[in-house]
C-alpha cells in the first residue's frame, strides 16, 4: 500500500515513521524514498504497517505514474 500528498505531507510521513522506528541513521537513515508522479506536483510513499496516515492510500501504483521506457 501506497500514501500519496504533496512533497511535504509525504516527507513529513517518512520523517514521522523514521523517527519512531528509531532507524540508527547509519545503516539505515528513511524509512522510504519518495516517489514523484511522472506529471509532477503528486508524491507517494510505502505505507508502513504500523504507522497509519490520512493521506489518501492506494493499493498499487499503477503504470500512469511511471514514464514509459522508451
Amino acid at each position: 500500500m501506497y500514501y500519496t500528498g504533496t512533497e511535504a505531507e509525504c516527507q513529513a510521513y517518512n520523517d514521522e515513521v523514521t523517527a519512531g522506528s528509531n532507524y540508527d541513521m547509519v545503516n539505515c537513515v528513511r524509512w522510504a524514498y519518495l516517489i514523484e508522479h511522472k506529471d509532477g506536483g503528486l508524491f507517494a510513499i510505502v505505507a508502513h504497517p504500523d504507522y497509519p496516515s490520512d493521506l489518501t492510500s492506494l493499493e498499487a501504483l499503477t503504470a500512469d505514474w511511471f514514464n514509459e521506457e522508451e
